[in-house]
């Protein structure tokens, strides 16, 4: 047996020598709100633009020169013009101001915004006012003015290789004037479901006694396409050797990474296992079969077909959704480029009885209610308890070692 890290890092291992051979691609960054997937950036990025591109106002108000506020105050000036923000930028005449909205440009130098607050003028929509006075608070000189380029130069890195395209780096490049990137491309997977038991979910309410909906390709298309940085397809199989055979094969061809479920123990009739140890798929491959420690999901399986990973999953419910977690979700991370996040952990008060980790670590999926003093309950817990993954958002992590108490793993968060 082998521990759950010792899995985790040998499935990540395969994902990080895969994905020195995909092949980058140019990316625009306009169609970032187009598609599904987050990208991921293969090369580091610098700016185009300064930013702020020009010099700016940081405040509604009037730009005047500070000479012009020498002694007490307060000061009247006639008003010379008004910049509202996206109007050319306006020379400020000796002893004027002029008004100015917030972004708006600004050239010259030796020049300061007094906010609307500090004058006699009232905020809001009113006509330009021919004069304003000014109170006697002397606003120190630049004061409220956003110089172009203090946030960022031009050549400036305004994103690092292996990072999201997330929310927050698509405004950086569009900002920094950034059109095109190059990034990894979407992880393809396929969700290999496998048993004579299943059936397609659409068809649950004509099950005889021998059947059940298959929920696990459901539950973890889902949980691919959760990540954002892969699609999913499913495909269903009986537990043909043949018939499962021919799904790996075509499914090696047009996918990064394969995900099974099921199959891997120790039955008579465990199709995945039997299939993919005997290489009946007649491409290239390389699996490990075995137990890690932990519950639930002690069987596992990791290895290549051609040169797609296959991470095999068992197929109780609650161990698919505790293994994709620990075991598949780095390997997709990976595959796109990033860091694999490693699984943080902190503790928190527990709501309810948790079972003791005799042999192995145990993983309790839970419910982590940030409204409730952050505490965290456990779910109704077997590996069969679908039912009780409702609204499931953190795993609690009791581990076999007596001096570490248990720890909470969030999920997706």
């Amino acid at each position: 047996m082998i521990t759950p890290t010792e899995h985790r890092d040998a499935c990540i291992e395969l994902a990080t020598t895969a994905v020195t051979r995909r092949r980058t691609q140019k990316f625009r960054v306009q169609d970032c709100n187009t598609v599904a997937t987050l990208p991921v950036l293969a090369s580091d990025v610098e700016a185009q633009l300064p930013i702020p591109p020009m010099n700016n106002s940081a405040m509604d108000g009037f730009l005047v020169h500070t000479q012009d506020l020498r002694g007490s105050g307060p000061w009247t000036l006639p008003v010379a013009g008004d910049v509202p923000a996206g109007a050319p930028p306006v020379e400020v005449p000796a002893g004027h101001a002029v008004r100015i909205m917030t972004g708006s440009a600004i050239i010259g130098s030796g020049l300061t915004v007094v906010p609307v607050e500090k004058t006699d003028i009232p905020a809001g929509p009113i006509e330009c006012p021919q004069y304003v006075t000014i109170d006697s608070s002397v606003p120190s000189e630049e004061e409220n003015i956003r110089y172009r380029g203090e946030n960022v130069g031009v050549g400036d890195r305004i994103a690092s290789a292996h990072s999201l395209i997330d929310a927050g780096t698509l405004a950086a490049l569009i900002s920094g004037g950034v059109h095109e990137v190059e990034v990894f491309p979407t992880v393809r997977v396929t969700v290999i479901a496998t048993g004579n038991e299943l059936t397609d979910p659409t068809c649950s309410d004509t099950l005889d006694e021998s059947q059940i909906p298959d929920s696990n390709s459901s539950m973890l298309a889902h949980m691919v396409n959760d990540t954002r940085l892969a699609t999913a397809r499913v495909l269903r199989v009986s537990d043909d050797p043949d018939a499962f055979s021919l799904a790996v094969a075509e499914a090696a061809a047009t996918s990064d990474l394969i995900i099974t479920s099921g199959g891997i123990s120790a039955g008579a009739f465990d199709v995945v296992k039997e299939s993919l140890s005997s290489d009946r798929t007649q491409e290239t491959s390389s699996m490990w079969f075995g137990k890690v420690l932990m519950k639930p999901g002690k069987p596992q399986g990791r290895g290549t077909v051609g040169n797609a990973i296959v991470i095999c999953l068992p197929g109780n419910p609650v161990s698919s959704f505790v293994s994709f977690h620990l075991f598949a979700r780095p390997v997709i991370q990976t595959l796109s480029g990033m860091q694999p996040q490693p699984l943080t952990s902190f503790q928190a008060p527990i709501t309810g009885t948790l079972p003791l980790a005799q042999d192995r670590d145990i993983f309790v999926p839970a419910i982590f209610d940030l409204h409730k003093s952050a505490s965290v309950t456990p779910v109704p817990y077997a590996s069969h308890f679908v039912g009780s993954l409702a609204g499931v958002n953190a795993f609690i992590h009791v581990p076999v070692a007596s001096d570490q108490g248990p720890k909470i793993i969030p999920l997706n968060f």
